[in-house]
């Protein structure tokens, strides 16, 4: 992207303060570059396409599924989506960066775990490939502060994340590494019912027959099979969130590998029907652990 000296920037802004004295707009300033923003949370007009060439979706409190109780929300969206017909260039930040994926056909979604706080980020290849990264080292410190997470639209890919496995120990086998103790967190989603699911991953050596049920009001429990190995399973439900708790649902389950010698543990947690739970559940039968 060319950006020209003349470049007009057009902030949307989300929250209904003042924010014209921010680290965006000091920057615009200091560039010379003309900025105009618009408050769209104080039903504030939309400006015409025509008025910009630049289009920065800013942050804010809001989440972006909240259509029915925010009418100025859908038809914001509408106007990202006329913006990007028209080949503007557009910027995302935080809520305005989910506004930008959910036009792009990306599913926004409550995250498991609240971020907060000062995490790693680490720049993966495509990262470091990319542009917009060209001056930043590999892996920084970065100040996280949100609870909404989105997946990527198709054919997009990942630039970066600070969230990486905990791989206690490994052992090689043959020419293949294992990881014999650790843990790892993944989202499972499905788009068009709009879920997100946390899924930790846990490996630990030797037999372990016991399910963590910390933090767990079980509901149901019992055994089954996983990937042809006797495995124990309970749902229930769990609170999640730091400062907003909220109650959703979870499938754990755990199995023995003797070929391995290890027991995995693998936790589904979030916000979803029963039904949805017992379909992951049943599909786990012809997982191969190795």
């Amino acid at each position: 992207m060319c950006v020209k000296a003349s470049m007009r920037l057009h902030l949307l802004e989300h929250d209904p303060i003042d924010l014209s004295e921010t680290n965006m707009t000091n920057w615009a300033k200091a560039k010379g570059y003309p900025l105009a923003q618009t408050y769209v949370c104080n039903n504030e007009k939309l400006p015409a396409l025509d008025d910009f060439d630049w289009l920065m979706v800013m942050g804010g409190s809001p989440h972006a599924w909240e259509e029915d109780s925010l009418s100025w929300l859908a038809p914001e969206k509408e106007f990202i989506a006329e913006a990007l017909d028209r080949n503007k260039a557009i910027f995302g930040v935080c809520f305005g960066a989910q506004l930008l994926a959910e036009v792009l056909g990306a599913t926004v979604f409550q995250n498991d775990q609240e971020e907060i706080g000062w995490h790693e980020v680490t720049l993966t290849p495509d990262g470091q490939d990319s542009f917009l990264f060209r001056d930043i080292p590999e892996r920084f410190m970065c100040f996280h502060w949100h609870s909404d997470h989105f997946s990527l639209p198709p054919g997009w890919g990942i630039t970066q994340s600070y969230l990486q496995p905990d791989v206690h120990t490994t052992v090689i086998r043959g020419d293949i590494t294992w990881v014999e103790a650790g843990q790892t967190d993944q989202i499972v989603f499905h788009p068009p019912r709009r879920i997100a699911l946390d899924l930790m991953i846990r490996i630990r050596r030797g037999k372990h027959d016991s399910l963590d049920f910390t933090g767990v009001q079980v509901s149901s429990q019992g055994t089954g099979v996983v990937g042809g190995h006797p495995a124990f399973y309970c749902y229930g439900e769990v609170k999640q969130g730091l400062f907003k708790r909220k109650t959703v649902k979870t499938l754990r389950v755990c199995f023995y590998c003797p070929e391995l010698n290890h027991t995995l543990f693998l936790h589904f947690t979030g916000t979803c029907q029963d039904a949805d739970l017992k379909e992951l559940h049943e599909s786990l039968a012809g997982l191969e652990c190795h």
